[in-house]
């Protein structure tokens, strides 16, 4: 599975280094190349099965070979073992065709948490394989338009890679002079 930013001048990406890139080159968003299709079928066939193996079926076709089928059931099932309900989201019925899906179950108790904990575990596998690590800064803004809190992130997260190389180059230096 590829992703294209939305604007068209960024690099074509797996998902998983879009997923480590987050806002593409050319300041777009990126999403698939194509768009995965689930038939009536694959999803009559998910009724009735646990929340993880659904989540597992719908975002399988999406995250391609970026992660075995173990590797993200694996991501799945951590991140949603400390809900607080069997369902993960239950639907509630409140009366005659009259539903409330409860999405506060996380440790957060905020819908956040249903992609926030699978990105976090996805990152773990994925810089691990690399042998990286991140720090990850979440600010949350109640409008759209606030881009502000997100650039001041990215800022942060920018600085502390360039130290960081900074910081790997002067040992590579010490270790040639010895």
């Amino acid at each position: 599975m590829k992703y294209i930013s939305t604007r068209g001048n960024a690099p074509v990406l797996s998902f998983e280094d879009a997923m480590l890139t987050g806002l593409a080159r050319d300041g777009g968003l990126y999403l698939p190349e194509t768009i995965p299709q689930l038939s009536h079928a694959d999803i009559a066939a998910m009724a009735g099965l646990p929340y993880e193996e659904i989540a597992f079926r719908v975002m399988q076709p999406f995250v391609g070979d970026s992660f075995s089928e173990a590797e993200l059931m694996d991501a799945i099932t951590a991140a949603y073992s400390g809900f607080g309900h069997a369902a993960r989201a239950p639907l509630v019925q409140l009366g005659p065709n009259h539903h409330l899906l409860e999405l506060f179950h996380g440790p957060t108790l905020a819908f956040k948490d249903f992609a926030m904990q699978l990105i976090g575990q996805l990152f773990q596998k994925a810089l691990g394989r690399r042998g990286e690590q991140v720090t990850i800064c979440l600010l949350y803004t109640f409008r759209a338009h606030e881009t502000k809190a997100n650039l001041v992130c990215r800022l942060l997260l920018e600085k502390k890679k360039k130290k960081k190389k900074k910081t790997n180059k002067k040992k590579k230096k010490k270790t040639t002079k010895q």
